[in-house]
């Protein structure tokens, strides 16, 4: 991991004392002030509390390492560890505008940029802390929108989809798969005639890659008749 750290492109040692030094120079601005006593903390003290804490990350799978393949984390780059130091020295809430003006405003560029990316003209959206979040948020939208019907997702669906549907109290159908991991179409079909769905989501199986095919005979492939329903 050291030598990741001194290979990789951004000098993540160098950036965090810039950090440090560029947002002290950004809080000078508003005059001197006195910290608390009770935000007082002896170097010994510190000392102590860090080797505990370096001392018990020991006990973690080398997610970093290109031979280590069980979970599907990796740590973040370099600049973006120093984008979040940076940022989290000044702790800006995005909840509202007034509580992150700078921090908001990169709030709607990524969106932009995500949009972009997916060829979205319009759009509007928000980050969350999270893929489990957003598919919470999701499925709101989907139970608003279509408030008497319920949602299919694939037999091989993170197990957060059938919770969020019980959270918000909308019933889920589970679809099965094909023998590549994705959404039987048929069987998702014969599913959408019953008028019971109102949403299909995750078609596929996140840890096997596998995305949804449209078969040149589908009823569900854009532009053909049959059963719809928006897909999340």
């Amino acid at each position: 991991m050291g030598s990741l750290m001194r290979e990789a492109a951004v000098d993540i040692r160098y950036w965090l004392e810039r950090a440090v030094a560029a947002v002290e120079e950004w809080a000078a601005e508003y005059g001197p002030y006195q910290l608390h006593p009770s935000l007082s903390v002896s170097d010994e003290e510190f000392a102590e509390a860090f080797a505990a804490l370096t001392g018990r990350l020991h006990d973690n799978y080398p997610f970093f390492h290109p031979r280590y393949a069980g979970q599907m984390l990796k740590p973040p780059h370099p600049a973006a560890v120093v984008g979040y130091v940076t940022t989290m020295l000044i702790n800006p809430n995005n909840h509202a505008l007034d509580g992150g003006p700078a921090t908001a405003q990169m709030e709607k560029e990524v969106i932009t940029d995500l949009a972009r990316m997916f060829g979205f003209a319009t759009h509007m959206g928000h980050l969350t802390s999270s893929g489990t979040i957003a598919n919470l948020e999701a499925l709101f939208v989907a139970r608003e929108t279509h408030p008497d019907l319920g949602v299919a997702y694939s037999a091989d669906a993170h197990y957060t989809h059938a919770r969020m549907c019980q959270l918000l109290r909308m019933p889920g159908f589970v679809v099965p798969v094909n023998g590549q991991g994705r959404m039987d179409l048929a069987a998702c079909e014969d599913l959408l005639r019953t008028g019971k769905v109102g949403t299909v989501v995750l078609a596929g199986r996140r840890c096997r890659g596998s995305a949804l095919g449209y078969p040149e005979d589908s009823s569900s492939r854009p532009g053909r008749a049959g059963p719809r329903a928006p897909r999340h």
